[in-house]
């Protein structure tokens, strides 16, 4: 029996089919912005879920293990809110 035999643009359409068929984890990607989006009140919901979701794709987009994925999204996610949030206001006598 004559098994068909496999070119690398078989390889490469394998790996495309299978990186174009990652279902982002809602569910878990919108508890995150619940969460976040209570401590930072001074951003709009829809920009918390935005930092939320992009930060998850960058870092699927850039791993290699995906198990922690999750956790890592929150807090590099956390990480830049708190950067971009604005400082206490000072009071100048």
């Amino acid at each position: 029996m004559n098994e068909p035999t496999r070119t690398d643009s078989d390889s490469i359409d394998s790996v495309a089919s299978t990186v174009s068929s990652w279902e982002v984890p809602v569910s878990e990607l919108d508890l995150i912005v619940d969460v976040l989006s209570a401590k930072f009140p001074g951003h709009t919901r829809a920009h918390v879920r935005d930092v939320v979701y992009e930060t998850h794709r960058r870092l699927y987009a850039a791993a290699r293990v995906r198990a922690h994925l999750i956790p890592l999204t929150l807090n590099l996610a956390r990480s830049e809110l708190d950067s971009r949030s604005p400082g206490p206001v000072s009071s100048r006598p």
